[in-house]
């Protein structure tokens, strides 16, 4: 069965596989202060003109709860649109494991805005209520849709005016920095974010993230914060290896970039047939409308996500190893479908 439902089945790029490979034909330390983990981190850092620290993890839902806990006291709440990863797909576990709250905004593409958040601060100073602390914002997000530089500035300014931070939860930036045509320094330190996670899984590696703080003051404690957590591994530099390999020649964006052609070409393939989209195509996910009969005829041979069977949106994903004649084949089986009902 071919695969368009997520980036996460995709496979492990050549990169980032001949790294770890080169790691499992020596001995290092463990605990992230292999050569490797040094490695990424100095890669990192040459990301930005700020010093910043980082640290890596082995998936998103971890990167994104420990570095929220970083930033909360047990008051204090996270401000977030409803369809964030860290509200709807992880099982409430900041909740659970931070015991922190988190106050959700409606929005239709899964973008905030100041005006959004501005009627939750009518809580800070009220001893009744918890206290908004973060910002947290996907990039891009669930829904495929990207915040410009300009966005995010906005948000962030707003934010540190009423000393609040700002999370980004960066599981797929790759593929907003290829479609905004802008680098991690333009998008992150130059709008003013305070933490963010830069995701590797989705983008050719196995597993593993790095949250990187551009505000150091809130690292001083994420290393015990990372190890009680579970999120310290002992062999690191198989998860050090994957970030160098994605992190030299910058073989991050060329995943990414690849991920968002396929998606444009399917989009194209896809309007050639009438399609609805339910939203913007700016990155590698396409959400469009597919009747019941035909997505059912269609999953016999393809799998991906129903979004939302109440109004038969359904998500189609490319990734980095996506291929055209894959794509062909889809448009070609669907138009068949179509032409048969």
């Amino acid at each position: 069965m071919k695969e368009f439902a997520s980036d996460n089945l995709s496979g492990i790029c050549k990169e980032v596989l001949d790294k770890i490979i080169e790691a499992n034909n020596k001995h290092d330390k463990g605990y992230s202060f292999d050569s490797y983990t040094k490695k990424a981190r100095e890669l990192m850092q040459n990301e930005f003109t700020k010093k910043v620290d980082s640290y890596i993890l082995a998936n998103g839902s971890g990167a994104n709860i420990l570095a929220l806990k970083s930033l909360l006291r047990p008051h204090e709440s996270v401000i977030c649109c409803k369809q964030t990863h860290i509200n709807v797909h992880e099982v409430g576990g900041l909740e659970s494991i931070s015991g922190n709250k988190i106050l959700t905004v409606d929005s239709k593409d899964a973008k905030l805005s100041v005006e959004m958040i501005k009627p939750l601060l009518t809580l800070k100073g009220d001893f009744n209520a918890v206290q908004p602390k973060v910002i947290a914002i996907s990039q891009p997000t669930e829904l495929g849709t990207v915040y410009t530089n300009e966005e995010i500035k906005a948000i962030c300014d707003f934010a540190h005016e009423h000393e609040m931070y700002v999370f980004v939860d960066g599981a797929r930036i790759s593929n907003a920095l290829v479609y905004l045509n802008t680098t991690l320094k333009e998008m992150i330190e130059d709008t003013g974010v305070d933490v963010f996670n830069f995701g590797g899984t989705k983008n050719g590696a196995m597993a593993v993230e790095m949250v990187v703080f551009l505000n150091k003051v809130l690292a001083k404690d994420f290393i015990y914060i990372q190890k009680q957590g579970m999120q310290m591994m002992s062999k690191s530099r198989f998860f050090g290896a994957q970030m160098v390999g994605l992190l030299e020649d910058k073989v991050y964006l060329k995943n990414a970039k690849h991920a968002n052609e396929m998606a444009y070409y399917l989009a194209s393939k896809l309007k050639e047939l009438n399609v609805t989209f339910t939203q913007k195509v700016e990155t590698n996910a396409l959400f469009i409308k597919m009747d019941k009969d035909v997505y059912d005829k269609l999953q016999e041979k393809y799998y991906f996500y129903i979004n939302n069977p109440f109004i038969n949106e359904v998500r189609l994903v490319t990734t980095f190893d996506t291929s055209k004649k894959l794509i062909d084949k889809f448009i070609s089986d669907y138009k068949m479908i179509l032409e048969n009902k």
